[in-house]
């Protein structure tokens, strides 16, 4: 189990971040990592700092991190992780990321990177992040809770199959927030439009159909 957050820029968003990621440490302490427009910080090890970001940064997206696949005390373990047009953090466990590895041609030694890098490769195909999520999303078996950061935009996409995501009108985590995302639904955070769908599998939705309502 891991955990993700991001705070978009206000008066109080430092504080809202630590305290987010603060409550989220539960959730793993192998490791945590962040990004804003201007930094991104992976470190080994519980999150327990209080972090300072300049007047200039828009926004902060976080994780924790407790392992489920690799190794938990390596940083190019930890996320955030980055191709060329995109960071992601991922929270969640598939069951078929080493036959999309292989399908693919893919590099990635986790599920976590296998999503990123599959994304990147679809997006090379249709110049467009949501189509590029939405095929993305339709090859995965399991469950996934994602941000996605696109790095010429800064948009932020929101997207996930049976592990949770919560929002309010100026952050979205694993645990807290006033709605929650729908399953199969893509969600454009910075605006808060839902901005595509996706179909998607769940080994658990032939005994148990209810946990797709």
């Amino acid at each position: 189990m891991c955990g993700i957050v991001g705070v978009l820029k206000s008066d109080e968003f430092q504080n809202q971040f630590f305290n987010l990621m603060s409550k989220h440490s539960q959730r793993g302490d192998s490791a945590h990592g962040f990004i804003t427009n201007e930094l991104l910080y992976r470190r080994v090890g519980e999150f327990n700092f209080i972090p300072h970001f300049s007047s200039t940064a828009k926004f902060i997206l976080g994780h924790v991190r407790a392992p489920t696949e690799g190794s938990n005390n390596i940083i190019s373990n930890t996320h955030p992780f980055e191709t060329e047009h995109f960071f992601l953090a991922h929270n969640g466990l598939l069951y078929n990321w080493k036959e999309l590895k292989e399908k693919y041609k893919l590099n990635g030694n986790i599920d976590s990177k296998i999503i990123l890098e599959l994304i990147e490769q679809f997006y090379f195909i249709y110049k467009n992040t949501t189509n590029a999520i939405r095929s993305t999303c339709q090859e995965l078996q399991g469950s996934f809770a994602c941000w996605l950061l696109d790095k010429q935009t800064n948009n932020i996409y929101l997207f996930r199959c049976i592990s949770p995501i919560k929002y309010s009108d100026t952050y979205f985590s694993s645990e807290i927030g006033d709605n929650e995302l729908p399953e199969g639904k893509i969600m454009l955070f910075n605006t808060k439009q839902i901005v595509g769908t996706f179909d998607y599998y769940t080994p658990y939705a032939y005994d148990f159909p209810e946990l797709k309502n």
